[in-house]
């Protein structure tokens, strides 16, 4: 199986890009029952004078050619790594990732431990708001965790969902939250609803 390994290329240089690398196929070899081989997109000196586009596009070559992807602790963080998530989720690629494996490596130990990430509630609490045009319309994704909620023309209601994703969290929360979504233009809604997320998260976890 060929793994390909999800990395945000944009304001990274290769040598750090090399050493998360490193760690991922030394977790996934220590974890992995099944033969496994690597293969990731390179930051080279053409590739650092392009935009971010053309990076992102690269890695979804990359990753089209490889039988699954993982995603390394922090993915959730990185645009492109989420851009990268829904894509593979929407193409139904395998996924793993490296914060489900049972032991991580301990580079300060030199050892495998217990994965501390296991119990780690902001994997949980991660959310994501997103919009993507194209020519006749447009489609807005609310990831959640490892959840990827879309909102388009053909799937307008995305209320049951959102209920599914955060039992907790009341009717009118939902209705609220997606009203707003329905309205999202300028960079003030973008901060407000993508608030009101991270709120109806936390509280869903700690009710």
């Amino acid at each position: 199986m060929e793994l390909y390994i999800a990395q945000s290329l944009w304001n990274h240089d290769e040598p750090e890009l090399e050493s998360e690398r490193i760690l991922v196929e030394l977790n996934c070899r220590h974890n992995l029952s099944a033969p496994v081989t690597f293969s990731h997109s390179f930051l080279s000196l053409y590739a650092m004078t392009q935009s971010r586009l053309f990076l992102l596009g690269r890695c979804l070559q990359d990753m089209a050619h490889a039988d699954a992807v993982i995603f390394n602790h922090g993915w959730q963080r990185q645009r492109d790594c989420v851009y990268l998530y829904e894509m593979a989720t929407r193409f139904t690629k395998p996924i793993y990732f490296v914060d489900d494996f049972i032991f991580l490596y301990d580079e300060k130990t030199q050892q495998f431990k217990p994965n501390p990430y296991l119990e780690d509630l902001s994997r949980v609490h991660a959310v994501e708001i997103s919009k993507h045009f194209y020519p006749g319309g447009h489609e807005t994704n609310v990831m959640i965790g490892y959840q990827v909620i879309s909102q388009n023309a053909d799937h307008p209601d995305i209320r049951p969902e959102m209920q599914r994703a955060l039992p907790k969290a009341t009717k009118q929360e939902i209705q609220a939250f997606t009203e707003k979504l329905e309205e999202l233009k300028t960079d003030k809604d973008f901060q407000a609803i993508l608030s009101l997320l991270q709120t109806m998260a936390r509280e869903g976890e700690s009710a």
